[in-house]
């Protein structure tokens, strides 16, 4: 999606036509070297990626507003308690949510990060690495500090 010289990311590149998603089947790119231009376009891109599971169900449906976003509610702890009630669930949602089960032998692990924690993680890395796990540039975490929907 961009070009990075070594000192930051220098331009995003996008489909010439916005009603295209980028791909390897776009034909014609137009480079973004504006920062807050690019910056909206990655945070466009951002929101693409991170949205695709939508349509599933544990997003935007009855069970998912259930469990709600954050994952902290009664049904939620039921669903890793094992207690939770999947009768009138679809048979493959069903056995999805008795696998979320809990394992007893984990113990759990509370860390919030807050702004200055996330900051301070990605404000020292490099622009020229991506995320191992991700494959996301880190440009585009920086980039994410400067919006509120982000953060």
């Amino acid at each position: 999606m961009g070009t990075n010289t070594g000192s930051g990311l220098r331009e995003v590149h996008v489909p010439s036509d916005p009603t295209e998603e980028p791909s390897n089947s776009v034909k014609s790119w137009t480079s973004i070297t504006s920062p807050p231009e690019m910056i909206k376009h990655i945070m466009i891109q951002n929101d693409i990626q991170f949205s695709q599971a939508n349509d599933t169900p544990l997003a935007d449906s009855p069970l998912g507003r259930t469990i709600s976003r954050n994952g902290d509610s009664k049904v939620a702890e039921q669903i890793l308690e094992g207690t939770f009630n999947t009768e009138h669930q679809l048979n493959e949602v069903a056995r999805f949510l008795q696998k979320c089960k809990k394992d007893p032998r984990v113990q759990p692990f509370l860390q919030n990060v807050d702004r200055t924690m996330f900051k301070s993680a990605f404000g020292g890395l490099s622009e020229n690495n991506s995320s191992f796990n991700s494959g996301r540039h880190i440009g585009h975490y920086k980039a994410s500090l400067d919006c509120d929907i982000a953060m």
